[in-house]
C-alpha cells in the first residue's frame, strides 16, 4: 500500500522524515553530556511521540529517554530552514534484526508503517522527505542472517520508499562493534555498500563514529555524528 494522499511541491506542504532501525537509531546517548544547543527545545521541530506531534526536546523522541542521533539532524535542518515546521517519524527498537522482524511481513516493519499513517493522517497536504535506516547489529551475530542481508535491505528500502512515496533513503553502515560476539559484521556491510546506489540513495560510514565501552551502541558523540551525517546526506540532494 502506499500513502499517497495529501500530497503536494508548495510552501504548505508539510515535511516529514521518517527513521527507522535499532537501538542506535532509537539512540543509547547521555542526555547530560549533550551540548547546549541540543538540550531543550529544538524551534520549529515536531516529532510523533506516543499517538501525539510534540516539540522535541533531548530524550523526548525515546522511549529510553536518551539522546540519538535525531537531535543533532533536528537541531541541523532547523539551523538551515530556520522558518519552516519539520516533522519527524521514528519507530526503533534495540535488538532487532531485518531478517525477521524487519522482514516483509515483521513485527516491526508494520509497527512502522503504521506510526507513520497515523503520524501524517494529521497533517494534512504533506511530502516524506527523507527516510533513514539505522540497523544492521542484529544481523551480524549469524552467518544466515548476514548473507540474507543485501536481498532482505533491497527489498525494505523499495517497500518503504514506495509506502511514503519518498525518493530518498539513506542507510548508515555498521560501526565498529566487537567481532568476537558479531563476527559476519563485514558481511552486512558489504551488504549495505552493495546496495548503493541502485537502491539506497546514501551509504553513511560510521566506521570512525565513537563508542561506548560495550562496543555496540554509538556513544553520545557517536549519536550526534550519526545525525550530522543524516543531515548531511539529504541536504547535499536538494
Amino acid at each position: 500500500m502506499k500513502l499517497n494522499f495529501f500530497l503536494g511541491n508548495n510552501q504548505n506542504t508539510k515535511k516529514v522524515f521518517h527513521l527507522i532501525g535499532q537501538s542506535n537509531m532509537d539512540g543509547r546517548g547521555i542526555l547530560s553530556e549533550l551540548p547546549a544547543e541540543l538540550m531543550g527545545k529544538i524551534p520549529n521541530t515536531k516529532v510523533f511521540f506516543n499517538g501525539n506531534w510534540i516539540d522535541l526536546s533531548n530524550g523526548s523522541a525515546s522511549n529510553e529517554n536518551l539522546a540519538g542521533p535525531i537531535l543533532k539532524l533536528a537541531y541541523e535542518m532547523n539551523q538551515q530552514f530556520p522558518n519552516e515546521v519539520k516533522y519527524y517519524v521514528i519507530t526503533a527498537l534495540g535488538g532487532t534484526d531485518l531478517n525477521n522482524d524487519w522482514s516483509s511481513l515483521g513485527s516491526m516493519r508494520v509497527l512502522a508503517k503504521n506510526n507513520y499513517t497515523n503520524a501524517v493522517k494529521s497533517l494534512g497536504k504533506h511530502t516524506c522527505e527523507a527516510i533513514f535506516w539505522t540497523q544492521g547489529e542484529s544481523d551480524c551475530d549469524n552467518l544466515t542472517k548476514a548473507d540474507n542481508y543485501e536481498v532482505n535491505e533491497q527489498n525494505l528500502i523499495n517497500d518503504f520508499k514506495d509506502y511514503c512515496s519518498c525518493n530518498f533513503f539513506a542507510t548508515s553502515n555498521i560501526p565498529e562493534i566487537d567481532l568476537v560476539s558479531y563476527p559476519y559484521r563485514e558481511t552486512v556491510r558489504s551488504a549495505k555498500n552493495n546496495n548503493f546506489p541502485a537502491y539506497a540513495s546514501s551509504v553513511i560510514d560510521t566506521s570512525l563514529f565513537d563508542l561506548k565501552a560495550d562496543n555496540l551502541h554509538l556513544s553520545t558523540a557517536g549519536q550526534i555524528a550519526l545525525g550530522n551525517a543524516f543531515f548531511n546526506s539529504y541536504i547535499n540532494t536538494i
